[in-house]
């Protein structure tokens, strides 16, 4: 049970630094593209926030993509655990 919990709130831990330092590079990425369009490279900015936007978009579509095929199987495991009848429920039984 206790190396469950410790499992679990690093994989949470891990999932706020994802989330914080994707939310840095993007500002940084941003921060960069603006400053180039602001000193005329107007196609490079462009394209550089361009990429950007589109890779958040990527990342959150493909997570939440990943979010229900985990749900699926997690749905289809538990509902054949119930169809099934535990060890200890056959042995009782008998």
């Amino acid at each position: 049970m206790h190396l469950e919990k410790i499992a679990v709130e690093g994989g949470n831990q891990r999932s706020w630094w994802g989330l914080w330092l994707g939310f840095f590079i993007s500002l940084v990425v941003l921060g960069l593209s603006a400053g180039a369009i602001y000193t005329g490279h107007a196609w490079e900015g462009a394209t550089g926030m361009s990429v950007d936007v589109v890779a958040l978009a990527a990342v959150f579509v493909y997570g939440r993509a990943d979010q229900r095929k985990e749900r699926v199987a997690k749905d289809a495991q538990t509902q054949l655990s119930r169809a099934r009848p535990s060890r200890q429920e056959a042995d009782s039984s008998v």
